[in-house]
């Protein structure tokens, strides 16, 4: 799951410098992976206080460009389209709240 965020979050930053780019999510999948099959090779991580280092500004730096991302897309939106009551008679919205439970349960 990790590694799907982290791949999805770097290519979400790609696009927002180059809207028409050509990489896709797969390829920055496989770059990701290559990296981690590198790191994996290291004889002790943590031993090496320099990489933990390196991994901590990681960490924090992927917090900080997800929560700026969220910010910047966040003022983008247009306020007057977004609504939050519920729609359809009162059966249908019903269902539709034990549907959503459902998924948050079983998943």
């Amino acid at each position: 799951l990790l590694h799907f965020a982290v791949t999805v979050t770097h290519q979400a930053i790609y696009k927002s410098y180059l809207p028409d780019g050509p990489m896709t999510l797969q390829q920055f999948i496989i770059i990701f992976a290559a990296l981690q099959l590198l790191l994996s090779q290291l004889p002790n991580i943590h031993s090496l206080r320099q990489l933990n280092l390196l991994s901590t500004c990681a960490s924090l730096s992927f917090a900080t460009v997800t929560t700026a991302l969220s910010i910047v897309s966040g003022k983008e939106l247009d306020r007057s389209t977004v609504t939050y009551g519920l729609e359809g008679d009162y059966n249908l919205v019903l269902m539709s709240a034990f549907a959503a439970l459902g998924t948050i349960a079983f998943r």
